[in-house]
């Protein structure tokens, strides 16, 4: 894993942190890439969701039935919006 991964991860998990969690494990994810430039998504998907699960989102990713990506370009604000 990259530094820039693990220090994704981090700052992700300190993020996620004060945010409240959902009673159940979700059956549905839905992330949208806000990126500064066209690039592949496909890779982040597994941070993303292990990130999840390790902040305590979900017990298991294999709860998740559905999976929807999205990718959108905003050189101005890149982030990660993610909806469960």
């Amino acid at each position: 894993m990259t530094k820039e991964a693990k220090e994704w991860i981090t700052e992700a998990l300190w993020l996620l942190k004060g945010q409240e969690r959902p009673l159940q494990d979700p059956t549905e994810l839905s992330i949208t890439y806000y990126l500064k430039r066209d690039r592949d998504v496909d890779g982040s998907n597994k941070i993303v969701i292990d990130t999840l699960a390790k902040a305590g989102w979900f017990t298991n990713d294999s709860k998740l039935q559905d999976l929807h990506l999205h990718k959108r370009i905003d050189k101005l604000s890149p982030r990660i919006e993610i909806q469960l």
